[in-house]
């Protein structure tokens, strides 16, 4: 399972989980202390963008670039499922975090750009 927005859930992240099953996070780490011990056996791990793109980490940014082609093409496909809650316009952005903010969300809120 792939984190990005929502790193103090960490057990409803859990919850999709198989036992010994592997939870990705992009920057930071979910909070893991409500989560009881030995009971899930999930393989933890993180995915620091910022610092890899920081440090000049050429190998590291060439294994995310592909990483990037792999997931857009799996979602391209079909493969994926990004869960996507709602699909709103560049004005509509502060309410949009403001609803994040709140937790007032489920899935993933995308800003519609239009092409210049």
């Amino acid at each position: 399972m792939l984190e990005v927005v929502n790193p103090g859930d960490a057990r409803k992240s859990l919850a999709y989980l198989h036992y010994n099953g592997h939870l990705v996070s992009v920057d930071p780490l979910p909070v893991m202390t409500d989560v009881p011990s030995y009971t899930y056996a999930a393989s933890i791990h993180e995915v620091g963008l910022g610092g890899a793109y920081h440090a000049g980490h050429v190998p590291t940014q060439r294994d995310f670039a592909r990483i990037g082609d792999d997931l857009m093409a799996r979602l391209a496909a079909g493969k994926l499922y990004p869960m996507v809650d709602e699909i709103i316009e560049l004005e509509d952005i502060p309410g949009a975090l403001d609803r994040l903010r709140r937790r007032a969300v489920t899935g993933k809120i995308v800003a519609r750009v239009a092409p210049v």
